[in-house]
């Protein structure tokens, strides 16, 4: 048996993005443009509660992804795991710091989609 490991659709899409960029948007399928809308959150550990020594898994569990996409290490740290975010922002909802600490950057490959 052969050993396969999966690659998400998140990470096949940005493997082909150069080659997206000479295509042009007519050939982009509607999937991928969604996909490519999304960004990927980043914690902040600065602002974020949990490592100043709060107990606080908000956005863990405002995470709706199945298998969560924001996992906790040492049962107690957030840490996003790119392959499963989909940008939804829930987590930046609940953040209970001052300051959020999660932002969601403008995904690289939207530069790939026609403005309408």
């Amino acid at each position: 048996m052969s050993a396969e490991k999966s690659v998400g659709r998140r990470k096949l899409l940005s493997l082909f993005a150069e080659d997206l960029k000479y295509l042009g948007s007519a050939f982009i399928p509607p999937g991928a443009v969604n996909l490519a809308e999304a960004g990927i959150a980043k914690i902040n550990k600065e602002k974020c509660l949990a490592y100043w020594g709060q107990i606080c898994t908000g956005c863990y569990s405002a995470c709706p992804a199945i298998p969560k996409a924001i996992e906790l290490t040492d049962y107690r740290y957030p840490k996003v795991n790119s392959e499963k975010c989909n940008g939804c922002g829930k987590c930046i909802l609940v953040c209970l710091a001052p300051i959020p600490a999660i932002v969601i950057p403008e995904s690289p490959l939207k530069m790939f989609i026609p403005n309408d």
